[in-house]
């Protein structure tokens, strides 16, 4: 192919002389990722060397001019969920291969205020390959005076605006209900109080699993379709969220497995069990879900692997099962600890479909609990037991008090 002078276009069939975005914008409109996608070749063969590692130098971006209006209200959303980021000299915006065309979008929204899309290619030591990446980049200010905007004082379409961009930008979509990431504290408590004071759409906020994200979700698969039917006319203009949020997909499921070491003791077991022992366990968690057109998963497995580990295995690894919870204080079980688990989990995994877990090599539960709405109106379950409000106030223990009574004299008159 090097050595041709020209090469075949797999798109249109013309001979030409690289195979390059120039001859490919008029041919097809892929960029030259889409093309390596398509028709499974690799940027390292379509790329001379020449061709790579380069970047629009800063002298070549329009000065910046700060976006007034609805375009100031994009940009503080992408700011509020951390899309927007600083590299000095510019602002940031990357995008997926995937998610091109909301780029795009994005770039016809900003365009005017100096942001400008590129697509680079660099060889990438750690993976031995030539990698491509899609940015959307503007000069930053001088004083990085970046519109941040307060949410309760925007127009009601401006608010709506913004809470499409931060939908649209990052957000997961489980089970029903949809999930936000925010890059500042103070973003989530004024957004969810707006939402349900205007709108009576509820939010939840969720412990962070890292120090990167804080993630709230809406409390109810109910408050989600309003969201979602809220928001409609914004999203629908955002070019693949009428795939992603309106229309069905494939299912599949996922699992993960994680392990931890722990000591516990059954209760009243008449075994052997009753001692205090070590265990080694292995927790298989199953998730099934429609396939995020956005991502090609179920779940990210990075953000299953931070869930498990967070909620449930830094929690029981090498910590004596009985002093964890209340719910395991009386029968550590593998069932017990299956319910557990579950509970610890479902608010950050709505689409939870089976814990497996092995206590030894040759004996497993499998537990499937309560969806996240049933959960939240379910009575109580055996491990709250001990954890019962009615617990100690049924009537036959009123034979603990006359015994106790009884006993309370006789000491009297043995002192006596």
């Amino acid at each position: 192919m090097a050595g041709s002078s020209t090469v075949r276009c797999l798109a249109c069939g013309d001979q030409v002389p690289a195979i390059d975005n120039t001859h490919l914008f008029q041919c097809c409109g892929l960029t030259l990722q889409e093309y390596s996608i398509r028709y499974k070749v690799p940027l390292d063969v379509l790329l001379p060397p020449h061709a790579l590692n380069h970047e629009l130098p800063a002298a070549q971006y329009p000065a910046w001019r700060a976006p007034q209006g609805r375009h100031a209200v994009v940009l503080a959303a992408l700011h509020a969920v951390g899309a927007l980021k600083r590299a000095k000299p510019f602002y940031v915006v990357d995008g997926e291969i995937r998610r091109l065309d909301q780029l795009l979008w994005l770039a016809g929204q900003l365009a005017d205020y100096g942001f400008v899309f590129h697509q680079s290619y660099h060889f990438d030591d750690g993976r031995h390959r030539v990698v491509a990446r899609n940015t959307l980049k503007a000069l930053c200010p001088a004083d990085d005076n970046r519109v941040v905007g307060d949410l309760a004082m925007l127009s009601r379409d401006d608010f709506l605006l913004w809470l499409a961009i931060a939908v649209a930008w990052q957000s997961d979509f489980y089970q029903g209900y949809v999930f936000l990431r925010f890059n500042e504290a103070g973003v989530e408590p004024a957004l969810s109080q707006r939402l349900k004071s205007e709108f009576g759409i509820q939010l939840k906020a969720l412990q962070p699993l890292n120090q990167a994200a804080l993630y709230s979700r809406t409390q109810s698969a109910r408050d989600a379709h309003a969201l979602l039917e809220l928001l409609r006319a914004e999203l629908l203009e955002i070019p693949a969220a009428r795939q992603r949020f309106y229309e069905p997909q494939p299912h599949a499921c996922v699992a993960r497995e994680q392990s931890f070491d722990c000591a516990h003791f059954i209760t009243d077991h008449p075994g052997s069990c009753v001692n205090l022992h070590g265990g080694h366990y292995r927790m298989i968690v199953k998730i099934k879900d429609r396939i995020d057109p956005y991502t090609g998963f179920v779940v990210d497995y990075g953000y299953l692997n931070q869930v498990i580990r967070k909620r449930v295995v830094k929690l029981l690894d090498h910590q004596c099962l009985n002093q964890v919870s209340a719910r395991l204080a009386w029968r550590s079980s593998t069932e017990l600890i299956n319910e557990f688990a579950w509970r610890q989990m479902l608010d950050y995994l709505p689409n939870l479909q089976e814990i497996k877990t092995y206590e030894t090599p040759q004996s497993y539960c499998i537990f499937r609990g309560p969806s996240l709405d049933e959960r939240d109106s379910a009575s109580a379950v055996t491990g709250e037991h001990f954890l019962d409000d009615k617990l100690g106030k049924h009537p036959a223990r009123a034979i603990l008090r006359q015994n106790n009574a009884a006993q309370s004299t006789q000491q009297k008159k043995g002192m006596a």
